[in-house]
């Protein structure tokens, strides 16, 4: 399980856990963790560090799991529904980021989505 990471549509987040809580165990269980990155992230997202993420909004939680997900750096990278509760504009920021990170690190990501028209455009086409 160190070659995959998972974020399901509702992750379990702690009640007590807010964005720093959430990165700290995002290191501990990513063998392949990026921190600048994670960081990088939460301010593209504008997250609010000290809020705790059970008085997040939809779309925020997804921003939280948008991160930990692709900060994992997992080899195999798998995210259900990512951009559930994310406005047009915020899941345009999140498919610049997704590009960008697997450009940076190339590995197989895996989106379950609702979103087929938005995501088509990503991904790979064999010849």
């Amino acid at each position: 399980m160190n070659h995959v990471t998972f974020m399901q549509e509702d992750h379990p987040f702690s009640d007590l856990w807010d964005v720093d809580d959430a990165l700290r165990f995002g290191s501990y269980f990513n063998a392949n963790w990026d921190q600048s990155f994670a960081e990088h992230l939460v301010d593209v997202f504008e997250l609010p560090r000290r809020k705790k993420i059970r008085n997040f909004s939809k779309g925020m939680k997804s921003m939280i799991k948008i991160t930990l997900g692709l900060a994992s750096k997992a080899p195999v990278t798998i995210m259900d529904e990512p951009a559930n509760g994310l406005d047009a504009s915020m899941r345009k920021t999140f498919y610049d980021v997704l590009l960008d990170t697997y450009e940076d690190s190339p590995r197989l990501i895996m989106l379950s989505t609702h979103h087929i028209d938005e995501v088509e455009p990503l991904c790979e086409k064999s010849p």
